[in-house]
């Protein structure tokens, strides 16, 4: 009886450290090879540190986040450029995804947006200082233009002195659902939109992108 209750304690004891690290348990008629040593049911109080099929299946996680945004997702670049084995290193460019992760962050933090209602949508008056404002005619002007090509949206952006004026309207005919979605998005919504951000990071990392003007 102790050492099935010492068994039970200790498979408790894994599933809650496995979902406290979010990692899905293993199918319930899958049977998991267990080689000698690989047991966690020892009842002596050792520490699940200790237990080997813990490091084994530790092992398998991903490294946690540094906390740094912008230097997880460089990395996250620099991980799928090892995998690829077409990867031509003359040709990457970190830099120049560096300085726009680092226009992407500045427009989210520090631009200040103004929406006006329009028929169909919304203006959104989008100025800055300093650095901030080229940050936003270089992240505003390119992602509102690939925002009319996707169909979803009519775009038109106008450059102005400290930012841009920028109107998005849903293409008729317009239900009041997509005009209401449009203008409850608001300039950070709207910038979030659309998948292509991961696949432009891509392509600028290996230097197959066009690049924004910094």
């Amino acid at each position: 009886m102790r050492s099935i209750r010492s068994a039970l304690a200790a498979i408790t004891l894994v599933s809650g450290a496995l979902a406290a690290q979010q990692v899905p348990m293993p199918d319930s008629g899958a049977k998991m090879p267990m080689k000698p040593g690989m047991t966690c049911s020892d009842s002596a109080g050792h520490k699940m540190a200790d237990c080997p099929m813990m490091r084994r299946m530790q092992g398998m996680m991903p490294p946690p986040p540094s906390g740094a945004p912008i230097f997880d997702a460089i990395g996250a670049q620099v991980a799928m450029l090892d995998r690829d084995s077409t990867t031509d290193w003359s040709k990457v460019d970190l830099e120049e995804l560096r300085q726009h992760l680092i226009d992407m962050n500045d427009v989210m933090m520090n631009a200040v947006a103004t929406p006006k209602k329009v028929d169909g949508g919304v203006t959104l008056t989008i100025t800055g200082t300093g650095r901030t404002i080229g940050a936003i005619q270089r992240m505003v002007v390119n992602h509102m233009n690939t925002l009319q090509t996707s169909g979803k949206y009519v775009t038109k952006v106008t450059t102005i002195k400290n930012g841009v004026t920028a109107t998005v309207t849903a293409p008729p005919p317009a239900s009041e659902k997509a005009v209401a979605r449009i203008r409850g998005l608001g300039f950070a919504g709207l910038m979030t939109e659309g998948m292509h951000h991961m696949s432009h990071h891509g392509n600028m990392a290996r230097g197959d992108s066009m690049p924004h003007m910094h």
